[in-house]
């Protein structure tokens, strides 16, 4: 029963955290524009509303860089990291790119402190139509793995006419869990 897909997700397992985020977003009253017409610029109904959203990652290494999707941390101001042992620490966003939707998020934690971090396969070993699984921690749930194929290594997805100027996506056909975003996509 210990296959290789079974060994490959006790592998990169302890690698995959769940990331949650808050995000506190202004809310206008929609008649305030008539109010302030009416009785002056002062006037306002202003209030702060908490929005949380979950998603996965990846540690990268070893002292608490965590790779996910952009579009998980987008706008956060609290970032909370659990990891699959359970351990939870705040992050900080350390680099983005708007282009490919990643986001590198750092750990704050104590000097030293040590983490299992996913191994990296080499970029130019990947064989069409190999076996790939992809990991996620939706919503803090535990562990989620759904498995598909490698369908292309070199997919470059065209908006409006216009090409895209990152070369060479991969594509899968592994279903992304809700939650799944931001985790590895892993080969055997």
């Amino acid at each position: 029963r210990r296959d290789a897909v079974v060994q490959a997700i006790e592998e990169v397992m302890p690698s995959v955290v769940n990331i949650s985020t808050e995000t506190i977003v202004e809310v206008r009253d929609p008649l305030d524009q008539v109010f302030r017409d009416f009785f002056g610029p002062s006037w306002g109904r202003r209030s702060q509303q908490k929005q949380h959203s979950l998603g996965s990652g990846v540690l990268i290494d070893e002292t608490g860089y965590v790779l996910t999707n952009l579009h998980v941390v987008r706008r956060a101001n609290r970032i909370t990291v659990t990891l699959a042992d359970g351990r939870v620490f705040q992050a900080k966003q350390v680099a983005v790119t708007f282009k490919t939707d990643v986001a590198l998020l750092r750990l704050v934690c104590e000097s030293g402190e040590s983490f299992k971090a996913i191994k990296f396969a080499p970029d130019d070993d990947l064989l069409l139509g190999e076996t790939v699984l992809a990991l996620g921690n939706p919503f803090g749930l535990g562990g989620s793995v759904s498995r598909g194929i490698l369908s292309s290594k070199a997919r470059r997805p065209a908006i409006e006419d216009q090409s895209l100027d990152v070369n060479d996506w991969l594509q899968t056909d592994a279903a992304i869990n809700p939650g799944n975003s931001g985790g590895p996509l892993a080969n055997l």
